[in-house]
């Protein structure tokens, strides 16, 4: 079970890696105004943002899941991903990396315009196992 203690370093890597984080998502083309709201949320709630994601059901997650950090490879019948960059990898709730996948490695209209799609193929997907 996560500590207070073990989850007090989201904030702090949060707060130094934010402005080489949002030059990345502008070049993401990712829509920043999405992303600052949500790094100064987590920035001033601090604590209490860390304790809203380490409620129950709790698993290991990546932590940093994002189109990037997945190894595939490209016109193949090989459906094996290798996942890579392990260094934010935390226990938490298992929906972080759901979210985190969806938000970072899609334009804003192909997720707006298939969330409902997306979230429920997910749910399905979670839920049947």
């Amino acid at each position: 079970m996560p500590t207070d203690k073990s989850q007090s370093f989201i904030s702090p890597v949060v707060r130094k890696s934010w402005p080489k984080f949002k030059l990345w998502a502008t070049v993401m083309g990712l829509d920043i105004d999405a992303i600052k709201h949500f790094g100064d949320e987590v920035i001033a709630k601090g604590d209490e943002w860390c304790n809203v994601i380490t409620k129950g059901p709790l698993t290991l997650v990546h932590g940093d899941s994002h189109c990037e950090n997945y190894l595939y490879k490209e016109n193949s019948e090989d459906e094996n991903v290798v996942m890579i960059d392990f260094q934010l990898t935390q226990i938490s709730q298992p929906l972080f990396d759901v979210a985190n996948f969806l938000v970072l490695s899609m334009a804003t209209e192909d997720f707006d315009n298939h969330y409902e799609e997306l979230v429920g193929f997910y749910y399905n997907e979670l839920s049947s196992n």
